[in-house]
């Protein structure tokens, strides 16, 4: 007699969803961790750091088995840890997040960019696209800074931005006199004791990284930053 999948035991349900989600056609590597009252409950991990060279072709270079342990590319959820070390620069300074960055950043001084505040960023609702189009090289920002403006008033609607994050990563570096990855880790990651997070790793870590994915142009990306747009301006971003 079979059992049907509610009655079959939880641990044998996760070890297949992983299992689904390292398939052919998908990621060759998966993490499970799940924890109840801030203590681990469920710690589950399956694949390889790296499977491929490009699709269709087993890869030739070194691959680790994964572990709950192995990094992975954090994408966006840089987005709020770049936020809590900036409004940590904020509060040093009694500021808050109705500042125009206009009284911080040159490139907002224009009559139609002065009513953008850090509130605007940190809320998606500065009026800036959701993505910035042109990911050739870009060294310290310098063209994103020329070019990257919103195509709405301040405030107007909400819209899912990596530009309004980059530019709040410019001015965290305004605020703190310091370098992005320089003011996380010092604001964020060393005191919740995150030691091995951080902007780009060295590169005898990046096969103990897991592979993102395969981008023309860059091949199989694997421990560089997976977003274009970072990519583009040097790795370090908000």
């Amino acid at each position: 007699m079979g059992t049907t999948e509610s009655e079959r035991e939880p641990a044998d349900r996760l070890d297949e969803l992983l299992r689904r989600v390292t398939g052919p056609g998908s990621g060759s590597a998966a993490v499970l961790l799940a924890s109840f009252d801030g203590e681990p409950v469920v710690r589950r991990s399956l694949g390889t750091t790296r499977r491929w060279d490009a699709p269709g072709a087993p890869t030739t270079a070194p691959s680790f088995p994964v572990t709950i342990d192995t990094p992975f590319d954090l994408a966006s959820v840089t987005k709020p840890v770049v936020a809590a070390a900036l409004l940590i620069e904020l509060e040093r300074r009694g500021l808050d997040p109705s500042l125009r960055i206009a009284d911080r950043l040159p490139e907002f001084r224009s009559p139609d960019l002065r009513g953008i505040t850090l509130a605007h960023l940190l809320t998606h609702s500065a009026g800036f696209p959701a993505a910035w189009p042109d990911h050739d090289p870009d060294p310290g920002a310098i063209r994103f800074r020329l070019t990257a403006r919103p195509i709405d008033r301040p405030g107007a609607l909400q819209r899912y931005s990596c530009l309004s994050f980059i530019w709040a990563g410019l001015l965290a570096e305004e605020l703190g006199g310091r370098p992005l990855d320089q003011l996380v880790s010092e604001n964020v990651l060393d005191p919740l004791g995150m030691h091995r997070t951080g902007y780009r790793p060295a590169p005898a870590r990046w096969p103990h990284i897991a592979a993102t994915e395969f981008e023309p142009g860059r091949g199989m990306v694997q421990g560089e930053v997976h977003d274009e747009t970072a990519f583009a301006i040097g790795g370090v971003s908000g």
